[in-house]
This record gives structure tokens, sequence and C-alpha cells, in this order.
């Protein structure tokens, strides 16, 4: 109920983005229709499994036969993250008591990590959330010898017959996971490294085909066969080499300075204590589990993308349940080897959980959803009130550049594209003047109202800094079909 109301008001006050919801609403609208994800904000006929493996997104296609709005995909996404809760709820129950145990998931449930996915509308990555979450747990509770018990008594978490049936649990929730995104492969070679620590040999070599094989299927044949350019784009690791291979050998030759790498510029290292000390105090570094952490922040800190290294919008977001249940298991096995550090185990868990609620109080920047308790999360703005009153002037089923931070008003009944972008010619230009550019690598609005005038727009309202522009041209079939 409050990541979906927060999400919900986020729309309300205009402060979502095409740049992702906009390009989620666009694809399953699509699929809604029984039709390939085209997504004009990317481009002209751009086929968005051409960009990322993310089939896994089509199972919310049913929901737009509900209602056909991108309000929908944030209702979904918050249901997700609460949905992983179960698990967390279950893993940490085995080992603690229940106090603890309701400190914990408050924690978990309100940590800065979720808050960050949430107040980043929508991305494909809110599924790995509770995926991943239900893998730990099943992991932890089959498929692994000799983890600890109920409690934390450090007893067998149950036969080995019980284990062996429920390997094709552990095996499925992967193939799952691998169905979120490419990148995923990389989480699910870490299961299989886990399982081989535990010494379930023929379940380990599986994963490690499963995650291996899954990446190469989705980057060398998936991707490629529906990327205009025919290859997969989002190689940016130029410092470790050309490809994965690669990159491989160069950790491997060089290991000093790729730890160097890893860790510099000192963004990096903030965020690594974000991760691990703004959530759980640092104990999720001494379970095996911190493996699953590896590959997403190798992945964040060696691109060449700085906003990756960031603690801002989604990316820690999928490493919450790795997070809280790591540092769950690291006090199971502290409590069951010294029984005399179960007194801390309530102060700890206590902490854990005032972190967020004191942080959404005091620090909104990192807890945004503290904005619901001051009442910001409902505030309109003058940008928000001019678009407000200039946004029902432009037609349904019609094609329209607007600017990125509009875009998610208008993709629910329009052919909807930034400024700039190839596409069908478009009768509406919708512009904000106080921004610096008009969506991602777009131009500046100033020099594309200049260029817009030039093709024979005019401007038909001007409301604060939003100006809305039109001209008359025969309305494209492509874009009459965005129509309600």
């Amino acid at each position: 109920m409050v990541f979906g109301s927060y999400a919900v008001l986020r729309q309300h006050t205009y402060l979502t983005a095409g740049y992702d919801l906009g390009i989620f609403d666009q694809a399953i609208q699509a699929y809604a229709h029984f039709q390939a994800p085209e997504v004009p904000l990317k481009g002209l006929h751009y086929n968005l499994l051409g960009d990322h493996f993310h089939p896994i997104i089509a199972v919310l296609a049913p929901l737009y036969w509900v209602w056909d709005d991108p309000r929908m995909l944030l209702l979904a996404q918050a249901f997700l993250l609460a949905l992983s809760v179960i698990p967390v709820w279950r893993f940490t129950r085995r080992r603690l008591e229940r106090v603890p145990t309701v400190l914990v998931v408050v924690g978990y449930a309100l940590c800065w990590p979720l808050q960050g996915m949430v107040d980043f509308d929508f991305h494909e990555v809110a599924f790995a959330v509770p995926i991943l979450a239900f893998l730990i747990d099943v992991v932890d509770r089959y498929a692994v010898k000799g983890a600890p018990s109920a409690r934390g008594d450090g007893g067998p978490a149950g036969g080995d017959g019980r284990a062996r049936g429920s390997w094709a649990w552990v095996v499925g929730l992967c193939a799952l996971l691998l169905l979120v995104r490419e990148d995923m492969g990389a989480l699910v070679l870490m299961v299989a490294l886990i399982v081989l620590l535990r010494r379930r040999y023929l379940l380990a070599a599986v994963l490690a085909v499963l995650g291996v094989g899954g990446y190469l299927l989705a980057t060398e044949w998936v991707i490629p066969t529906f990327a205009a350019s025919g290859t997969f784009a989002y190689w940016t690791y130029d410092s470790l080499g050309p490809n994965l291979p690669a990159a491989a050998l160069h950790v491997v030759r060089d290991p000093l300075g790729t730890l160097r790498e890893f860790l510099t510029p000192v963004t990096k290292t903030y965020t690594l204590l974000w991760a691990f000390g703004a959530t759980t105090l640092f104990l999720a570094l001494f379970s095996p589990y911190v493996l699953l952490t590896l590959p997403i922040f190798a992945e964040r800190f060696f691109s060449s993308r700085e906003a990756l290294w960031t603690t801002e919008f989604h990316y820690t977001g999928v490493l919450a349940p790795v997070l809280f249940l790591g540092a769950v298991d690291t006090v199971g096995r502290l409590r069951a080897r010294w029984p005399a550090l179960r007194r801390w185990v309530l102060p700890w868990a206590a902490l854990v959980a005032a972190i967020p609620l004191v942080g959404s109080l005091a620090l909104q920047t990192q807890f945004p959803v503290g904005r619901l308790v001051t009442g910001e999360a409902w505030q309109q703005t003058p940008r928000s009130e001019s678009l407000a009153r200039v946004l029902p002037l432009i037609p349904d089923g019609v094609c329209v550049q607007a600017d990125d931070r509009a875009v998610p008003q208008l993709t629910h009944r329009d052919y909807v594209t930034n400024p700039g972008m190839p596409g069908p010619p478009a009768g509406w230009v919708l512009l904000d003047l106080s921004q610096d550019e008009t969506g991602y690598l777009g131009p500046d609005p100033h020099d594309y109202l200049r260029t817009a005038t030039g093709e024979g727009f005019r401007v038909v309202a001007r409301d604060g800094s939003i100006v809305l522009l039109h001209r008359d041209i025969p309305t494209d079939p492509l874009c009459a079909q965005y129509g309600p």
C-alpha cells in the first residue's frame, strides 16, 4: 500500500518519465494487443527485445485488459516488491524469534534500495526481487547441507531426500530469473557457486550451464535478432576488454588493478557502504549469500556509465533480499556458534528497523517515501499545474513529440516520441523550457522550439515553462491506432 500510493502520487504530480515508465507502458500495450513490443520512444518500429531480454514483462499484459494505464505498472511493481516480503519472513523466522523477525522484515520492506526502486517509476528488474528472495529461501531450506534450522540451532534444514526433490524448484526459479534480463545469468552462476560450496555437485553443474547458456543465448542470438543494429548494445566495459572472455582474462592478469577500478572513484565505495551499512550494519558480508552481490556490483562499477556507480535510481533494489537474508544468515550462524550472542539479536534487529524509519523522516533524498509523511508527495508545483492545464489540449490518437517528463501522461492514448526521435510526422510538440534537455540525449528545448517553428509548428498554448505547438497534417494511421 505504501509503495503503491507513493508511486501513483508520483504520476499524479508529474514526476514520472518516459525513460523508463513510458517505454514499458508502450511495450505492455503492444503485448496486451498480441503484438511485438515495439516502442516508439526508442525509435520507429523499435522492438524492445532488441534492447534487453526481458520477456517476463509480458505477464503484465492481462492487467492492461482491465486498465490500460501506466499506473497499472506502478502498482504491479509495488506488488512485486511486497511479494518478496513472504520469503524474507520465512527465511528470518527459521532463525529468529517472532519480535526480531518482525523488526527485520520492517527494515527490509522500507529499506532504501527498495524505496529507490519505487522512486524510479517502473523497471523490469522489479521481477528479480521476489524471484531472488524465493530462490535464496528455497536454496537455504532444501538445496544445502547443514543450513541452520528454525531459531538458529544449527541443525539441518531438511532431509536429503526432501532436498533432492526440491532441486527442481531451484532450477525453475533460476530459469525464471533468466527471463527478467540477460545479466541475470551471472546471478545464476553465483547460485551455482553457493550450491557447489555445499557439495551439491550435480545441481551446481546444471545451474552453471543454465546461467552461462542463458546469458549467451540472450546476448548472442535473441537480442541481436531483434536489434536494428544486429548486435548487443550494452557492453560498456571497454576498460576490461571488448567482450566477456577478454574481460575475464583481464581480471586474471591484473587482479589488483581490477580491484582498484572496482573501488574508485570514491562514489563506488560510498555506494558499497550504503548498501551494506545502511541496511543491515554490514552483517551480510559474512554470509555466503553475499556472493550474489558480486555480479551486480561488478556490472555497475566496471561500467563506463557513471550513473550506475551511485546510490540513485533502481540499481541497488535487486540486491535488497540478498543483503537482508545474508545478514540474517550471519546472525543465525553466530548465535548458533556462540549462544551468548543471542542477547544482541533484538538490539540489532531494532536498529535494522530504525534505519529506514528514521531515514524516511530525516533523509528523504535516500528514503523518498518519507515524502508521504511530510505531505510533499501530494504537492503540485507550478510546472505540474501548467502540465495539468496544457495536456488536455492534445487530442487522442495523434503523433506527439513530448518532453520526457510528460510522456507517461500521453502514452496510453497517443503515439509518443521524444523531440528529435525518428517516427511518423508529428502534429503536436510539447516542450518544457525549464529543462536542460527534452529527454535522454535529447536536444535543448529552446533549440528545438526554434526548429519546430521553422518546420511549420505554431505555438497554441504557453503556460509557465510549458509550450504546446501544433501544425495541421493528415493523421497517420500508425498514430491513430494509439487512440482509445
